[in-house]
């Protein structure tokens, strides 16, 4: 009978354990937010409402996993070498879970950088990370579900580093790609500049002002500045697109 092979009990239950509390506390953070986006009542078409319930399901899923492979190690096999050496269909599955949540979101925003942008340059990008990504990681989980051990799975080491390399990657270019066109498109904040300086030049220093600008811009939701104060309220609509409610109480 073969002897089982001497076990390093910190690189086993040492990231299980790291990564089921990490994926637990941001799990709760997106419920969080789930929750308050339910209770909102934003009136979002189908395919985002679609996508939130997706992400919150799987995400759910996920931590559930990772909850029970947590306990298989540190309880169930804590004291069996063979338990320990094991590598549960969990396990296996976590590259998976990980691209089944990525890749919504990654086109979702890919399509948004799409509308801002007005370009497809960064959209077939982003989209072929994203599906890179998510190739890798499938052949990642199918690979490990086929070893017993998970000291064999060292071999499936290269393909899992390229897909962390390559979602990061993916990642990155959505945050700077959409931080960039966002930014480049708050034309709210030029007008609000120009009509601050020209209302305090010819209102008396004891009036209190306030506006509200809601500045709709290509499809992106509506950013809102405001300022409060009293009085009777002067409705504007300027052709630049955008509407402004001024408030003079004297």
């Amino acid at each position: 009978m073969a002897e089982n092979p001497p076990i390093n009990i910190s690189l086993i239950l040492g990231p299980v354990v790291v990564g089921a509390l990490v994926n637990a506390l941001l799990t709760g953070v997106c419920m969080v937010q789930f929750l308050e986006y339910y209770d909102s009542r934003f009136k979002d078409g189908p395919t985002i409402i679609g996508l939130v319930i997706w992400v919150a399901v799987v995400d759910t899923f996920s931590t559930c996993t990772s909850s029970y492979l947590l306990w298989h190690y540190a309880v169930d096999s804590l004291e069996n070498k063979v338990g320990l050496l094991s590598t549960p269909w969990q396990y296996s599955m976590l590259a998976t879970f990980t691209a089944l949540i990525s890749i919504p979101i990654q086109f979702f925003l890919a399509w948004r950088i799409r509308v801002l942008s007005k370009s497809i340059v960064f959209f077939v990008v982003i989209c072929t990370l994203s599906l890179a990504q998510g190739g890798l990681a499938l052949a990642t989980s199918i690979g490990a579900s086929l070893e017993p051990y998970v000291e064999a799975n060292g071999r499936r080491v290269p393909f899992a580093d390229s897909f962390l390399a390559i979602a990061v990657a993916c990642d990155a270019s959505i945050t700077v790609a959409l931080s960039y066109y966002l930014w480049k498109s708050r034309t709210g904040m030029k007008v609000w500049l120009c009509w601050s300086g020209t209302l305090i030049d010819f209102t008396k220093p004891r009036l209190e002002l306030t506006r509200v600008v809601v500045d709709r811009h290509s499809q992106v939701k509506p950013a809102l500045d405001f300022y409060i104060a009293r009085g009777p309220i002067v409705h504007k609509h300027p052709h630049d697109g955008s509407r402004q409610l001024i408030c003079v109480y004297d």
